[in-house]
């Protein structure tokens, strides 16, 4: 059976039951490890993360790589930065995290990282070409080995940081993903005290999905930070790799004001580029200049982010959807258990720094339904409906005038049409939500997503 789709921009993910399965992940670790020969590479290092097929494709995999001549280190149950951190810092040639991050539990899949590098799309094409005439490897067997990391990896994180004001009252929301225990431990580490939520790693996400950036799934966090009185709330994804920030007050703040906190406190002491991707506000630019900065814009993905901080020799980067990536004094990767230790020495004064930001009228990441065989179909029909727009197409397609911009991408991971708009006004708002829900009718996407931004706010 063809499952194309499986196939991402630059990682894989699918239904665990009908595509990524033991027969189809044990044919992947012969690809990955004729793809890895082909490199010099011999020694990858592994992790999981909680879904209930993860340990079954864990021995799959490692069942692969190791009848492809690789030896390979098993960190466990661990959050994907973990997994970066030992590639990074311990010198690994490769690094497989098994997880779907936020996607539903039925799902998972496989990320991928190079020692100080991201994989790319171009290399996740390589590894499909691979496996699409790989056949069991005749080569000396490699080895299996275990390695805990949580202790190396916390560690690190400790001895990095300056010491915080004080120590804190945090509410942590791990979503059932594989972070939450981990994150509690580093805040521990710090002297604050945790008050956990859904903090017991459960592969079947019984209580919310594993997604911070969506604020149905935070509710439960925002209520208990007011509840409890805390200094703070954090939210973790499925795989540890996005951070949300919930303030004293209960605002829920998204990734492109987070990285304008964090833009704020580098370049007092450094001057640099930050990158970030189209999605982000207006609002990040205009502080990343007026402290001096660069402003680099990237396209969507973290492994773009990634590259585009590698390219520029940036002192960090994110997107909006929280991946952050800091490359000033840690390793350029998305981890969201270092970016909560960053962001610990400003909670104090959290809600103040945020009432001092400006804010402009915008939507969330909207993701509207398309099908997997049509949603990249779209942007292509829709550019001749945008004439009056400058438009900018390093990712999906980005339209702006003066006082607003859009842009709209076919999602990497999801079937959907990823749709994010922000202007100067309300009422520019509303004009430009009407008219891109009325062209994508037009090509028959049901854009009902973007109703409540077509009336006056």
């Amino acid at each position: 059976m063809n499952h194309e789709h499986i196939w991402r921009a630059y990682d894989i993910r699918g239904n665990a039951t009908a595509e990524i399965t033991t027969s189809f992940t044990h044919k992947l670790g012969w690809a990955l490890a004729e793809q890895f020969r082909k490199r010099g590479i011999e020694d990858v290092v592994i992790a999981r993360d909680a879904r209930q097929s993860s340990t079954e494709l864990r021995d799959a995999l490692t069942q692969g790589l190791i009848e492809g001549g690789m030896e390979v280190s098993d960190i466990g149950a661990a959050p994907t930065p973990a997994l970066y951190f030992a590639v990074d810092a311990l010198g690994y040639d490769a690094g497989i995290m098994i997880t779907a991050s936020h996607n539903p539990s039925a799902d998972n899949g496989f990320k991928f990282r190079f020692h100080n590098q991201p994989f790319l799309g171009s290399d996740l094409q390589e590894l499909k070409d691979i496996f699409a005439h790989i056949s069991k490897p005749s080569l000396e067997r490699g080895g299996h080995y275990t390695l805990n990391m949580q202790n190396l990896y916390l560690n690190a994180i400790v001895e990095d940081m300056r010491s915080i004001t004080k120590p804190l009252r945090v509410v942590v929301d791990g979503g059932n993903g594989i972070a939450g225990p981990w994150l509690t431990d580093l805040l521990e580490r710090f002297g604050c005290t945790c008050i956990s939520l859904y903090c017991e790693p459960d592969g079947t996400f019984p209580n919310h999905s594993p997604d911070p950036t969506k604020k149905k799934n935070m509710s439960d966090l925002i209520q208990a930070v007011q509840k409890e009185g805390a200094d703070c709330g954090f939210g973790l994804d499925g795989d540890g790799d996005r951070l949300a920030v919930v303030s004293p007050k209960g605002e829920l703040v998204y990734g492109d004001r987070l990285l304008a906190l964090f833009a704020q406190d580098i370049l007092k002491w450094k001057r640099g580029s930050i990158v970030h991707d189209l999605k982000c506000s207006m609002i990040l630019q205009e502080v990343i200049t007026q402290h001096g900065g660069t402003s680099i814009a990237s396209a969507t993905g973290y492994p773009r982010v990634q590259q585009a901080i590698s390219n520029n020799a940036s002192l960090m980067g994110g997107e909006q959807s929280s991946h952050i990536c800091f490359a000033d004094r840690w390793f350029g990767f998305d981890d969201a258990l270092y970016a909560a230790a960053r962001i610990l020495p400003t909670i104090p004064n959290l809600d103040t720094r945020l009432s001092s930001l400006p804010y402009y009228p915008c939507t969330p990441e909207l993701r509207i339904p398309v099908s997997e065989d049509k949603k990249w179909n779209v942007i292509p029909q829709l550019r001749p409906k945008l004439k009056d727009y400058t438009l900018n197409e390093t990712d999906g397609i980005h339209c702006s005038t003066n006082d607003g911009w859009a842009l709209l991408r076919p999602s990497n991971t999801e079937a959907c049409i990823s749709v994010r708009i922000e202007a100067k006004s309300s009422e520019k708002l509303q004009t430009m939500a009407q008219e891109l829900q009325q062209k994508l009718h037009e090509l028959g996407v049901d854009a009902q997503l973007l109703s409540p931004y077509c009336s006056p706010c």
